[in-house]
């Protein structure tokens, strides 16, 4: 837990604070030395360390770990109630949207393989770095990817593509909805006191904090033209505002742990009879009160030798009530977020087609989250293949990300399906094998190879020629597929064929034909 998540637990406020940070004055690009560490240190941080501290309200609420109201009167079994009332709703949401915003191919316009930026996605471990920057985006409202230069294991160019945290990094915009890229970046390092001052044109100052202030190092150049972070948006609106899943909702979320906090109240201390006797012998004196009221438990029993004694109990308390309680505002959650009903447990022996129209309004929040976050992806594909140096593809605005199909769909409803519109359509069949559930794009890249090793003209070739058209050569000057050999002619190296008659006929030298040939 950070420092800044150990402040916020113990506040007594437990909302977020209803605020974004006033935008920072862009400061001149030539701006350096004193005057730079000072508009850094007197405006940028300051604006940086506010909104970092919003950003960590909702970073508690994101993890499960809402902060509590502090109680006017210290009570370790409340504390520990309210403790264990915190339930991690939110956490539960982000993971059901997050986990379905799987990419799994880059393609250009109108084809089905993946482009050559798509080596560059994997070799970063984009695949994996896709689910943090995805709960990322769903906490805070937005986050980063910073693609720098760097080599592979040939020293050949190489993007790096790196997910960033927003509490680590503070972008400035001129526009903070229609700019592409960042004007400035004040950017934290992992390091300790260490930071980096980002330029429109992709230089960089490096900077150190310490003691409250900033010092400014030399200016490291790069040719990237722009500042290399590409922003991240959940939500947002026509003056650049950002919002996340998280702040939402963190009043109903709290309201919901107020029911749980509610009934444990109720089963710790109501949920059992109490039992009641009057005209009991007192005891002789004070101590022995005190010792009767300790000995007695639950299994003891009660007995008076006195006529007058009355006993009795008085029942527990229902927590139907709470129960039924805390089933409302579930369902409020879930419809509120557009969760899946069967995320509740509420959809029992239902047809697939069922379960799938329950799920549109999901689907419908989960294809808006995918809309935008594809633009984002696709911008910084394009920003690796212009570090990367393939201009064609960092000018392709047409090249999309492909996204993991995550319908509720059968095997046996697929290949119903899909076979009708394959067979009755005349679709072909290898377009279908992408959209089956469940398979990835390299599984069907090896199945199309495969196919086309056993189609009838690989075969003809194979038998014919001798070669395939998957074992084609490449001519290494042109880069182009070399022409197959061609078959020796029969007879031998001497291709003179069968010794018979009709060989031996020779041809008229003006059309060509036979002269052993009947001819109009």
């Amino acid at each position: 837990m950070t420092a800044y998540q150990r402040d916020v637990y113990y506040q007594s406020d437990i909302y977020a604070p209803e605020y974004h940070p006033a935008p920072v004055d862009l400061p001149d690009p030539s701006l350096s030395g004193k005057a730079l560490e000072t508009f850094i240190t007197k405006k940028v941080f300051p604006a940086f360390d506010l909104e970092r501290g919003r950003l960590a309200h909702l970073e508690c609420w994101g993890a499960g770990k809402q902060p509590s109201v502090r109680p006017l009167k210290r009570n370790t079994e409340r504390a520990v109630l309210q403790r264990m009332a915190r339930t991690p709703w939110i956490p539960v949401m982000i993971s059901t949207f997050a986990q379905q915003m799987i990419v799994d191919g880059y393609r250009k316009e109108g084809e089905t393989e993946n482009s050559e930026g798509w080596k560059s996605w994997v070799r970063n471990k984009m695949t994996a770095q896709q689910i943090s920057l995805n709960r990322a985006v769903m906490t805070y409202g937005y986050a980063y990817v910073r693609v720098t230069e760097g080599s592979d294991e040939n020293e050949d160019v190489m993007a790096i593509m790196r997910a960033v945290d927003p509490m680590d990094c503070f972008a400035l915009y001129d526009d903070p909805y229609a700019d592409e890229y960042p004007q400035f970046v004040l950017e934290k390092l992992p390091q300790k006191g260490k930071y980096r001052w980002w330029l429109p044109n992709g230089d960089y100052y490096p900077l150190t904090f310490d003691k409250g202030k900033f010092t400014a190092g030399e200016l490291e150049s790069t040719k990237y033209g722009k500042a290399p972070f590409v922003r991240y948006v959940n939500q947002i609106d026509l003056r650049g505002r950002c919002w996340g899943d998280v702040e939402s909702v963190i009043d109903l979320a709290a309201r919901i742990d107020k029911t749980v906090f509610d009934r444990l109240l109720v089963q710790h201390f109501n949920s059992f009879k109490v039992r009641w006797a009057t005209g009991l012998e007192q005891p002789d004196t004070s101590a022995e009160v005190e010792e009767t009221k300790i000995r007695v438990g639950h299994e003891d029993i009660l007995i008076s030798s006195e006529a007058q004694a009355r006993f009795g109990t008085l029942d527990e308390t229902s927590m139907d009530g709470f129960i039924a309680a805390y089933k409302a505002d579930l369902e409020t959650f879930a419809a509120v977020m557009q969760l899946p009903p069967n995320l509740l447990g509420q959809v029992v022996n239902v047809a697939a087609d069922a379960l799938d129209g329950a799920r549109k309004q999901t689907y419908q929040r989960l294809f808006e989250k995918q809309t935008v976050m594809g633009e984002s992806h696709a911008q910084v594909l394009r920003l690796a293949a212009l570090i990367e140096g393939r201009e064609d593809d960092a000018s392709d605005f047409f090249a999309r990300v492909h996204w993991q199909d995550v319908e509720v769909r059968s095997l046996a409803q697929f290949a119903d399906a899909w076979g009708k519109i394959c067979s009755q359509l005349g679709v072909p069949k290898i377009a279908a094998w992408h959209r089956i559930p469940g398979v990835e794009q390299t599984e069907v890249e090896a199945w199309e190879k495969k196919a086309l090793d056993d189609d009838p003209l690989t075969t003809y070739l194979r038998e014919v020629v001798g070669v395939s058209t998957t074992s084609v050569g490449v001519d290494s000057k042109t880069g182009k597929p070399e022409p197959p050999p061609v078959a020796p002619t029969p007879g031998g190296p001497g291709g003179g064929g069968p010794n018979n008659p009709t060989n031996q006929r020779p041809l008229d030298n003006k059309t060509g034909v036979s002269r052993g040939m009947a001819t109009k």
